[in-house]
Protein backbone atom coordinates (compact mmCIF):
# COMPACT_ATOMS: atom_id res chain seq x y z
CA UNK A 1 0.00 0.00 0.00
CA UNK A 2 1.17 3.36 -1.11
CA UNK A 3 1.13 6.28 1.54
CA UNK A 4 0.79 9.56 -0.50
CA UNK A 5 1.68 12.41 2.71
CA UNK A 6 -0.46 15.84 2.83
CA UNK A 7 -1.73 14.97 -0.81
CA UNK A 8 -5.28 14.06 -1.66
CA UNK A 9 -5.89 10.13 -2.70
CA UNK A 10 -7.43 10.80 -5.58
CA UNK A 11 -3.48 11.25 -6.45
CA UNK A 12 -3.30 7.13 -6.07
CA UNK A 13 -6.97 6.44 -7.85
CA UNK A 14 -5.08 9.03 -10.93
CA UNK A 15 -2.00 6.57 -11.04
CA UNK A 16 -3.88 2.70 -10.73
CA UNK A 17 -6.11 4.24 -13.50
CA UNK A 18 -3.32 5.48 -15.36
CA UNK A 19 -1.53 1.97 -15.00
CA UNK A 20 -4.38 0.12 -16.14
CA UNK A 21 -5.21 2.00 -18.85
CA UNK A 22 -1.56 1.37 -20.06
CA UNK A 23 -1.97 -2.82 -18.99
CA UNK A 24 -5.46 -2.36 -20.96
CA UNK A 25 -3.50 -0.91 -23.90
CA UNK A 26 -0.74 -3.91 -24.00
CA UNK A 27 -3.50 -5.59 -23.96
CA UNK A 28 -2.78 -7.70 -20.28
CA UNK A 29 -6.42 -7.45 -18.98
CA UNK A 30 -5.18 -9.33 -15.78
CA UNK A 31 -2.66 -6.49 -14.41
CA UNK A 32 -5.17 -3.31 -16.11
CA UNK A 33 -8.53 -5.60 -14.69
CA UNK A 34 -6.54 -5.17 -11.24
CA UNK A 35 -5.25 -1.50 -11.39
CA UNK A 36 -8.62 -0.46 -12.49
CA UNK A 37 -10.79 -2.18 -10.16
CA UNK A 38 -8.21 -0.78 -7.50
CA UNK A 39 -8.87 2.81 -8.66
CA UNK A 40 -12.59 2.07 -8.86
CA UNK A 41 -12.75 1.29 -5.30
CA UNK A 42 -10.33 4.25 -3.99
CA UNK A 43 -12.40 6.44 -6.37
CA UNK A 44 -15.73 5.20 -4.75
CA UNK A 45 -14.43 6.21 -1.06
CA UNK A 46 -13.56 9.82 -2.20
CA UNK A 47 -16.93 10.25 -4.12
CA UNK A 48 -18.01 12.24 -1.83
CA UNK A 49 -15.28 14.27 -0.67
CA UNK A 50 -13.69 15.51 -4.19
CA UNK A 51 -15.63 17.08 -7.02
CA UNK A 52 -13.76 15.70 -9.69
CA UNK A 53 -14.04 11.95 -9.04
CA UNK A 54 -18.13 11.50 -10.06
CA UNK A 55 -17.05 12.14 -13.55
CA UNK A 56 -13.54 10.08 -12.89
CA UNK A 57 -15.83 7.22 -11.73
CA UNK A 58 -18.14 7.29 -14.82
CA UNK A 59 -14.47 7.36 -16.90
CA UNK A 60 -13.18 4.44 -15.07
CA UNK A 61 -16.64 2.12 -15.74
CA UNK A 62 -16.23 2.55 -19.38
CA UNK A 63 -12.17 1.35 -18.91
CA UNK A 64 -13.48 -1.74 -16.95
CA UNK A 65 -16.00 -1.99 -19.69
CA UNK A 66 -13.49 -1.51 -22.47
CA UNK A 67 -10.86 -4.18 -20.82
CA UNK A 68 -14.20 -6.92 -20.52
CA UNK A 69 -15.25 -6.23 -23.61
CA UNK A 70 -11.48 -6.75 -24.83
CA UNK A 71 -11.16 -9.63 -22.47
CA UNK A 72 -14.35 -11.52 -24.40
CA UNK A 73 -16.55 -11.03 -21.35
CA UNK A 74 -19.18 -9.25 -23.22
CA UNK A 75 -21.90 -9.28 -20.01
CA UNK A 76 -19.53 -7.80 -17.51
CA UNK A 77 -18.62 -5.40 -20.09
CA UNK A 78 -22.66 -4.43 -21.03
CA UNK A 79 -23.29 -3.94 -17.54
CA UNK A 80 -20.23 -2.07 -17.02
CA UNK A 81 -20.68 0.40 -19.42
CA UNK A 82 -24.63 0.77 -18.75
CA UNK A 83 -23.83 1.53 -15.14
CA UNK A 84 -21.17 4.47 -16.38
CA UNK A 85 -23.72 5.80 -19.45
CA UNK A 86 -26.34 6.01 -16.32
CA UNK A 87 -24.27 7.77 -13.75
CA UNK A 88 -22.94 9.82 -16.70
CA UNK A 89 -26.33 11.11 -17.53
CA UNK A 90 -26.76 11.74 -13.53
CA UNK A 91 -23.58 13.70 -13.29
CA UNK A 92 -22.93 15.49 -16.77
CA UNK A 93 -26.87 15.37 -18.08
CA UNK A 94 -28.50 13.75 -21.13
CA UNK A 95 -26.27 13.60 -24.29
CA UNK A 96 -22.82 14.90 -22.81
CA UNK A 97 -20.04 14.44 -24.70
CA UNK A 98 -18.59 12.58 -21.69
CA UNK A 99 -20.44 9.61 -22.39
CA UNK A 100 -19.58 8.67 -26.13
CA UNK A 101 -16.60 6.49 -25.44
CA UNK A 102 -18.94 4.40 -23.36
CA UNK A 103 -21.61 4.73 -25.88
CA UNK A 104 -19.02 3.53 -28.77
CA UNK A 105 -17.90 0.57 -26.62
CA UNK A 106 -21.62 -0.60 -26.47
CA UNK A 107 -21.66 0.07 -30.58
CA UNK A 108 -18.81 -2.23 -30.53
CA UNK A 109 -19.98 -4.53 -28.45
CA UNK A 110 -23.05 -4.85 -30.52
CA UNK A 111 -21.24 -5.43 -33.76
CA UNK A 112 -19.39 -8.23 -31.95
CA UNK A 113 -22.73 -9.92 -30.97
CA UNK A 114 -23.99 -9.24 -34.29
CA UNK A 115 -26.88 -6.55 -33.07
CA UNK A 116 -26.15 -4.54 -35.64
CA UNK A 117 -29.38 -2.24 -35.27
CA UNK A 118 -28.79 -0.90 -31.81
CA UNK A 119 -24.71 -0.59 -32.76
CA UNK A 120 -25.17 1.72 -35.46
CA UNK A 121 -28.23 3.64 -33.58
CA UNK A 122 -25.49 4.35 -30.52
CA UNK A 123 -23.05 5.66 -33.03
CA UNK A 124 -26.18 7.46 -34.86
CA UNK A 125 -26.61 9.11 -30.78
CA UNK A 126 -22.45 9.60 -31.14
CA UNK A 127 -22.50 11.49 -34.35
CA UNK A 128 -25.54 13.75 -33.08
CA UNK A 129 -23.46 14.88 -29.82
CA UNK A 130 -20.27 15.40 -31.32
CA UNK A 131 -21.76 17.38 -35.10
CA UNK A 132 -23.30 19.59 -31.36
CA UNK A 133 -19.85 20.30 -30.26
CA UNK A 134 -17.92 20.40 -34.21
CA UNK A 135 -15.73 17.48 -32.95
CA UNK A 136 -12.96 16.16 -35.16
CA UNK A 137 -14.18 12.36 -34.44
CA UNK A 138 -16.93 12.53 -36.91
CA UNK A 139 -14.94 11.29 -39.64
CA UNK A 140 -14.22 8.21 -37.52
CA UNK A 141 -17.40 7.86 -36.57
CA UNK A 142 -18.77 8.05 -39.83
CA UNK A 143 -16.46 5.26 -41.23
CA UNK A 144 -17.34 2.81 -38.23
CA UNK A 145 -20.97 3.23 -39.39
CA UNK A 146 -20.17 2.36 -42.94
CA UNK A 147 -18.46 -0.49 -41.64
CA UNK A 148 -21.73 -1.22 -39.85
CA UNK A 149 -24.05 -0.66 -42.92
CA UNK A 150 -21.49 -2.93 -45.18
CA UNK A 151 -22.29 -5.80 -42.92
CA UNK A 152 -26.07 -5.23 -42.78
CA UNK A 153 -25.28 -4.86 -46.57
CA UNK A 154 -27.11 -1.65 -46.98
CA UNK A 155 -24.02 -0.54 -49.76
CA UNK A 156 -25.50 2.77 -50.79
CA UNK A 157 -26.07 3.59 -47.00
CA UNK A 158 -22.41 1.88 -46.71
CA UNK A 159 -20.62 4.23 -49.34
CA UNK A 160 -22.59 7.41 -48.15
CA UNK A 161 -20.69 7.20 -44.61
CA UNK A 162 -17.77 6.33 -46.40
CA UNK A 163 -17.80 9.52 -48.57
CA UNK A 164 -18.92 11.58 -45.29
CA UNK A 165 -15.81 10.23 -43.47
CA UNK A 166 -13.12 10.97 -46.18
CA UNK A 167 -14.43 14.45 -46.49
CA UNK A 168 -14.13 14.69 -42.91
CA UNK A 169 -10.10 14.52 -42.83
Amino acid sequence: MVTIHRKSNFMLVTAHSQLGEAYLNLKWFEQSLEHLTRALKLNANLLNEVEETKDYHTHLLTMLGRCYLEAGNYKDSRALLEKSLAMNKQVNGEDSLTSCPALQLLSKLGVKEKQFDSAFALLEKVTEIYEKTHSDQIGFISAEMAKIARKQERLDKAVALQTKALAQF
